[in-house]
């Protein structure tokens, strides 16, 4: 089960980044298409003092 979730949230990222990328004025297909995304690991909260 897990590994399908993690399959459906790789599927839905690429459907959301493809028509985001539809929208790009300029942007032509081969740019589309040699692009790449990297997605950084989530940063902390830093710790607040008292």
């Amino acid at each position: 089960v897990a590994e399908l979730k993690d399959q459906l949230r790789d599927v839905m990222f690429f459907v959301e980044a493809r028509g985001q990328l539809e929208k790009v004025d300029g942007a032509t297909q081969d740019e589309i298409a040699s692009a790449s995304v990297t997605v950084q690991a989530p940063v902390k909260p830093r710790r607040r003092r008292r």
